[in-house]
């Protein structure tokens, strides 16, 4: 779950934090609750709600890491461009709770995997410019196993250290377009000749622009916990599956957050600088 966050930002007073690096165990586990409230997929009303235990692996490895922005394997890095290995899972849907699909299959979970490419633009105490360059392909996993296209999803993002009452967070705000080949559009807003309906016309989707997404995130991480809020509102106005009948509105909020309490140290140290 990468993400999110609310309204509080414009009471932080801002700070520019030194950086520096200190001796911190080789993994953690943190464990604590979690909570998402979201439209079902891009272009539906239908929306859900739920909690769950919020496990967060934090390993510090020269090539794997795992902590609150995801699973990674570091590639490359210097002092401007990093090569990460990302992964993104979206969890399964059915059909019967979104009226747009009546009678049609279960959307299964999906995987994605692929190189991300970042590059810094202006870096200085405190602060930072990025742009981040994923590509992805995509695999649903349910009764089957069966490849779902790749996905583009360039964003430029800015990041800023803060201080709040009286904890450091770091401010996140990203916004770009969401590409897709016909496979992957077809996982959502595909509809076959045998579920069309009267209402319900059979749709193949085009490749290309998929939508735009705007992100903010507000995370805090110390020695004992990790707290992240989350905000991304996506819009598919001008989108090749704009005209799917699968589509109802053309944007959509998911809002939520992630407390972890970081237990399970590794005895072994490894030195991260901030």
């Amino acid at each position: 779950m990468k993400h999110f966050l609310g309204g509080i930002f414009a009471a932080a007073i801002i700070t520019a934090p030194g950086v520096h690096a200190e001796k911190l165990p080789v993994y953690e586990i943190g464990i604590g609750p979690g909570a998402v409230y979201q439209n079902y997929y891009l272009g539906t009303s239908d929306t859900r709600g739920f909690v769950f235990p919020a496990i967060i692996p934090v390993v510090r490895g020269e090539t794997f890491k795992s902590d609150e922005e995801g699973a990674r394997a570091q590639l490359f890095k210097d002092s401007k461009y990093k090569l990460d290995l990302s992964v993104d899972f979206n969890l399964a849907i059915s059909s019967d709770d979104i009226a747009l699909r009546e009678g049609m299959p279960d959307i299964d979970s999906l995987l994605q995997v692929g190189p991300s490419l970042q590059i810094s633009l202006d870096k200085k105490p405190g602060r930072e410019w990025l742009v981040r360059l994923p590509v992805r392909v995509g695999a649903t996993i349910g009764s089957d196993f069966e490849g779902a296209g790749f996905t583009f999803s360039p964003d430029i993002t800015y990041l800023r250290d803060l201080k709040f009452v009286g904890n450091y967070w770091r401010l996140g705000l990203s916004a770009g377009p969401q590409f897709g080949t016909s496979e992957f559009h077809d996982v959502y807003y595909g509809v076959d000749e045998e579920f069309a309906t009267a209402d319900r016309e059979a749709y193949d989707p085009d490749s290309g622009l998929t939508g735009y997404r705007f992100l903010a995130t507000f995370t805090s991480k110390n020695r004992k916990r990790i707290t992240s809020w989350f905000l991304r509102y996506e819009d598919l106005s001008g989108a090749v599956i704009e005209d799917s009948p699968l589509v109802e509105q053309s944007g959509g909020f998911t809002v939520g957050f992630i407390y972890s309490v970081l237990l399970f140290k590794s005895k072994k140290l490894v030195e991260v600088s901030d």
